[in-house]
């Protein structure tokens, strides 16, 4: 059974897929705290509002978090400003027919809610990052791990590279290159911190004629099929769809597959391996999680079942 949790995001094509596939599914999402990143902040918001707006029984509260990092770094300049700049609205300029949703309330809020949902659930929740990792970072220097920790189980995060990968692409992913700073005040803190690597989801991909030979279930399914045909066509330097975030939540429903290995991350802003995440002897308890080759092939299945597209 999932754990109730929080979701943190800076939708975002791929963050907009894996609320669709959370609200599909009906897990037990419970907040929304949107991020900088992809796009900035006014529009990450907006987006936010009109995915829930698909499942308006949901009621699902949007925060407004960071608009920038913990501190200013050279990615920001390298990466997270030409992302925006080249972004459009977030979600590959498809405008969605749904209403703006209910007003996002103040991230001042979002401690509140965080103990209140806990309450109700009579657990601890699941803090779920699929953008930078800022927000969560500004928790843990408000509150502390020690209170956190009475209401936050663990976060997991989507994002770092390793071996082949780095090496087939060596520059730190967006989201961990978006603030480094705050991915290292986690993995410092005592709250347990998995991630989805970029190695688990990297395969996890659509090509271009393959989502054009699909039918959509439904109205809602029709929005998932022309993002990902406007990404594949507009927005992403080859013609394939990557399920990075989507993937997340399925990895959600298979908890077993997170291993633990002792992990740190490269700050040295000088150095080209900034944002790296590495292995290391004296490095922090992380869970990794890893997949199969069969397994890459069944989460797309169940993606693209979930989501409502059919192979015609």
């Amino acid at each position: 059974m999932t754990t109730a949790f929080i979701l943190d995001c800076d939708t975002g094509r791929d963050d907009a897929l894996a609320m669709w596939y959370a609200l599909y599914e009906d897990m037990p999402l419970k907040g929304v705290v949107a991020s900088y990143g992809n796009t900035p902040l006014n529009n990450v918001v907006i987006n936010c509002r009109k995915v829930l707006s698909a499942f308006p029984d949901k009621k699902i509260p949007v925060f407004t978090g960071a608009s920038a990092p913990l501190q200013h770094h050279i990615y920001i300049d390298k990466i997270v400003s030409p992302r925006q700049e080249a972004s459009g609205n977030g979600l590959c300029n498809i405008d969605l027919p749904y209403s703006d949703g209910a007003t996002p309330l103040a991230f001042d809020a979002l401690w509140a809610f965080i103990k209140a949902t806990s309450s109700i659930e009579g657990a601890k929740l699941d803090y779920v990052i699929t953008g930078p990792a800022t927000n969560f970072a500004r928790l843990l220097d408000e509150y502390g791990a020690d209170v956190l920790s009475q209401y936050i189980g663990r976060v997991v995060m989507m994002g770092g590279k390793f071996d082949d990968l780095w090496t087939k692409l060596p520059f730190a992913d967006f989201n961990i290159g978006a603030d480094p700073f705050a991915v290292k005040a986690i993995m410092s803190s005592s709250i347990p911190f998995n991630i989805v690597p970029m190695n688990a989801t990297w395969p996890i991909v659509s090509p271009l004629d393959e989502i054009e030979h699909t039918k959509p279930r439904d109205a809602l399914a029709e929005q998932v099929r022309d993002i990902m045909i406007a990404h594949c066509k507009t927005f992403s330097p080859e013609p394939v769809f990557r399920f990075h975030d989507p993937a997340v939540m399925v990895a959600l429903q298979d908890n077993v597959l997170f291993k633990r290995k002792p992990l740190d991350i490269n700050l040295t802003q000088r150095d080209d391996h900034f944002g790296q995440l590495v292995t290391a002897d004296q490095g922090h308890d992380v869970g990794v999680f890893e997949i199969s080759a069969v397994q890459i092939a069944d989460f797309k299945a169940r993606l693209l079942r979930v989501l409502g597209l059919w192979s015609v």
